[in-house]
């Protein structure tokens, strides 16, 4: 098993390696050869990680929001959206501040909408188109954070000090 899913993690950290835990299971089903449905399932749900990974923390004029869960409370009780699911919310977030990678994620929650509710008989092209769109979310997301404002002064302090 991978060592670094034991280490303690921050929240961005443990988002990442959700991400790339769902990425995995999507690969060796791929491998299989089976379950087509849940290649792309599995696909949806590690771009979701990597959106997640990548939007938080997210300022938004004087407010800042840590994690999608703070910013769909906001958006649920400050918006004339209310009400809406988790995943009509992070579609909104994707086509506002992640535009570069929107059509490839609503291309990949529609396949996998489709996969889990109408037909799980996918043809092969549905999951190569699957996987090149997380291919292309997770080069977009997949990408070192800058270290916060917090952690960098710790880490001149530390220096000063040696």
């Amino acid at each position: 098993m991978d060592s670094s899913f034991n280490m303690p993690q921050n929240t961005e950290e443990k988002r990442r390696n959700h991400a790339l835990s769902n990425e995995k299971v999507c690969n060796y089903l791929n491998e299989s050869g089976k379950f087509p449905d849940w290649v792309i399932t599995t696909a949806f749900y590690s771009a979701l990680q990597f959106v997640k990974y990548k939007a938080f923390p997210l300022k938004l004029d004087a407010e800042t929001f840590n994690s999608f869960d703070d910013y769909y409370i906001h958006e649920k009780h400050n918006n004339q959206y209310g009400g809406k699911s988790p995943h009509e919310v992070i579609k909104r977030l994707v086509n506002r501040h992640l535009k570069k990678i929107a059509a490839p994620y609503h291309e990949l929650y529609d396949a996998c909408h489709n996969a889990r509710y109408s037909d799980y008989e996918i043809n092969d092209d549905d999951v190569k188109i699957a996987l090149e769109n997380l291919a292309e979310i997770k080069k977009f997301c997949n990408t070192e954070k800058p270290k916060h404002k917090v952690e960098r002064q710790k880490m001149t302090t530390s220096r000063k000090k040696n």
